[in-house]
């Protein structure tokens, strides 16, 4: 695109983004590393010929009852804010940024992420069997959670949505194409939200281009981080790991642990915003991926890590045989590959634990044999 079209115009605030787009050191190391992670996929699925079905699956009464109960704390997570009435009006809470509704806004963004992540829950649970009344009801709640959540990143819950729909219907002409409109409408409303509500851009040919590579490519930022990290052998975080201490340990307040790092996005914001190896702490980031994060953190060595960790990761999903592990396992790193991880923290320290338990409670009975054994001795 760069040679067909040419380089991207951003707005002056993330002007670094673009300089770096025009160094041919970063962007030979960018395509190498692109083209290597390529070679790594291909070998992982070279030889898969199985096809993937899903049949509908039984759940506990108690269980759904649970989680309808979080699917509709997301509308009613008006009812916990002073102005609701904000709210009404698609992007207006953005307007008050620094202010009290503000910081009331975190109510209900984690209220209708659950509350989405609960309506994909039970389509798949229902599966096949779901009636029209659940269908229409879980629909309409999922597009109120968009509508109040006010982020980009919860509109990809339309395509998962369809996905599962499609994974349990007659694989036809229709039922594809609804995968592709899908698709199509995602990208529609993110680019309109990105010029409107974002960054406000007037809807130029220019702009549109610029913001689409911003949005979707991110390539930028990943060549940021291989001219400031490799090339410049300048600092992104402040020590290496730093960020995924904040991963690990986000639990911890504040209060207790005054050095607590920040989530990487923080310091990636720093860096490009104002060229400082430190925490942005401003009111919105640039949005990040694992890659970009592992090269911030460990240089060289971060490309490594993704390229043995990575493959040995989607082995483990794929060897995996709790159908419900393996997609969760497997949305939590699609989304690490989009967006910063601490959005959805909460989500994979109660998959961590479940994964825990489940190996504990596989190999308590191997133990037990064990020390058995070797008390007979």
């Amino acid at each position: 695109m760069d040679l067909v079209i040419g380089y991207p115009q951003l707005k002056d605030s993330i002007l670094a983004l673009e300089n770096v787009l025009q160094i041919p050191e970063a962007e030979w190391i960018y395509q190498i590393f692109i083209f290597t992670l390529n070679i790594v996929f291909m070998l992982l699925i070279l030889g898969k010929k199985e096809d993937f079905i899903i049949k509908s699956i039984r759940i506990n009464k108690v269980v759904e009852v649970m989680l309808w109960c979080v699917a509709v704390i997301g509308p009613i997570s008006l009812l916990t804010v002073s102005e609701p009435n904000i709210y009404f009006v698609y992007g207006k809470i953005r307007e008050f940024i620094g202010q009290s509704p503000y910081s009331e806004y975190s109510r209900v963004w984690i209220a209708t992420t659950f509350s989405s992540m609960s309506v994909l829950a039970l389509r798949f649970f229902y599966g096949e069997e779901i009636k029209l009344k659940a269908s229409l009801v879980l629909f309409v709640i999922l597009l109120l959670d968009i509508y109040l959540n006010n982020k980009r990143f919860i509109y990809g819950f339309f395509v998962i949505y369809a996905a599962i729909s499609y994974l349990y219907g007659k694989k036809s002409f229709i039922n594809t194409s609804k995968i592709y409109i899908s698709i199509a409408l995602f990208f529609i409303v993110y680019v309109f939200y990105s010029f409107n509500y974002k960054y406000q851009y007037e809807v130029t040919s220019s702009e549109v281009y610029a913001s689409t590579r911003h949005e979707f490519g991110r390539d930028d930022v990943m060549k940021y981080v291989i001219n400031e990290k490799l090339i410049e052998k300048k600092q992104m975080v402040e020590y290496p790991g730093q960020t995924y201490l904040s991963i690990v340990l986000a639990f911890v307040p504040r209060s207790i642990w005054v050095e607590k790092p920040y989530p990487y996005a923080q310091y990636l914001t720093g860096k490009i915003l104002y060229g400082k190896t430190g925490p942005a702490l401003a009111g919105w980031n640039i949005t990040n991926s694992l890659y970009d994060e592992a090269v911030s953190n460990f240089g060289w060595a971060g490309f490594v890590l993704i390229l043995i960790l990575l493959p040995a990761f989607l082995k483990y999903i794929d060897s995996n045989k709790n159908i419900i592990i393996k997609i969760s396992m497997l949305m939590m790193l699609v989304f690490y590959t989009m967006t910063n991880v601490n959005w959805f923290l909460p989500l994979v320290y109660i998959l961590a634990f479940i994964i825990f338990l489940r190996f504990v409670l596989e190999n308590i009975g191997k133990l037990c044999v064990f020390l058995k054994l070797n008390e007979s001795k």
